[in-house]
């Protein structure tokens, strides 16, 4: 990975502040954005929002047609209708460890950044209710559906500028649905069901960079760092049918709704300007950011 650079000319003030915030807020919940972040040097995808995780090895491998054949506790996630077909208690739990290691080089300068996380992955269960004919299955699951961990550095000469450029990104997060559901035969060959789900998690994202310049005439470095925190609440719901009128032969279809999330938190910037080695200037400044979105699901 080689990422485009910030140049010297990026100095956010406190008016940039808030509409950088905004525009990441708001990029954060483009279910086909392909806006740019951190002044270019990382594409939305990098945040985890248009690539959800796989809460399942199985749906993985099966594709689209787990849609069809679902018949696992995870079927909460993907089409609920395939509860229905599940004939005993079902009980699931995964734990994740995440490993990122990102290299890159900056004006013939390379640097690296590793970083590990781990912790709940997903927690379900299913139980069949006991019914006079057909089947009907209720299901609760907790997964973690979008991972927003990343870190990055970068450090070297800027021969184009003539400067000495430090560049630090951490980012942590995770976003977590909490799905309640059920499935329910409507025939023999067909079933149908229902969940909804809330969405929950946190975002924090620290960027630093300062730059000296080799010949300095007046400035001699700059420090610049801002600080978001976003938490993120939501809810969305998704409606599913399954068709089995042959052994061989499956048919399943599911419709999500639009996820209505709520996104609140602060961002803060400092900036620390040096002349001739004594401090020309500090600005400290912190924003609220609350707003509403409108998500297309995607899983």
């Amino acid at each position: 990975m080689t990422p485009r650079f910030l140049h010297r000319s990026w100095i956010p003030c406190y008016l940039a502040l808030i509409a950088s915030i905004a525009t990441v807020v708001a990029a954060l919940f483009a279910s086909t954005a392909h806006a740019q972040f951190i002044g270019r040097a990382l594409e939305l995808d990098d945040l985890g929002f248009t690539n959800p995780l796989a809460v399942s090895a199985r749906a993985a491998g099966m594709g689209g047609t787990y849609l069809a054949h679902g018949n696992d506790v995870h079927a909460l996630m993907y089409n609920p209708a395939g509860l229905a077909r599940i004939k005993r208690i079902e009980l699931s739990l995964g734990i994740q460890h995440e490993r990122n290691e990102v290299s890159q080089e900056f004006y013939g300068t390379p640097s690296s950044v590793d970083s590990r996380d781990g912790g709940l992955e997903l927690l379900s269960a299913a139980y069949p209710l006991p019914v006079y004919r057909g089947s009907m299955v209720l299901a609760f699951g907790v997964y973690r559906s979008y991972s927003a961990n990343f870190d990055l550095h970068y450090s070297g000469v800027n021969t184009t500028e003539g400067t000495l450029d430090n560049f630090l990104l951490q980012q942590t997060g995770s976003v977590y649905t909490y799905n309640l559901g059920f499935g329910v035969d409507l025939s023999t060959s067909a079933s149908g069901g229902l969940s909804i789900f809330l969405v929950d998690g946190t975002i924090n994202s620290l960027r630093q960079f300062d730059f000296t310049f080799l010949n300095p005439f007046s400035i001699v470095s700059v420090f610049i760092s801002d600080d978001v925190v976003l938490d993120l609440d939501g809810v969305g719901a998704r409606v599913g049918g399954q068709l089995h009128v042959h052994p061989r032969f499956s048919a399943g279809f599911v419709f999500n709704t639009p996820t209505w999330i709520k996104a609140k938190g602060t961002g803060s910037t400092e900036r620390i300007q040096i002349v001739d080695n004594n401090l020309d200037e500090f600005r400290s400044s912190t924003a609220p950011v609350e707003a509403e979105y409108l998500l297309h699901y995607q899983m």
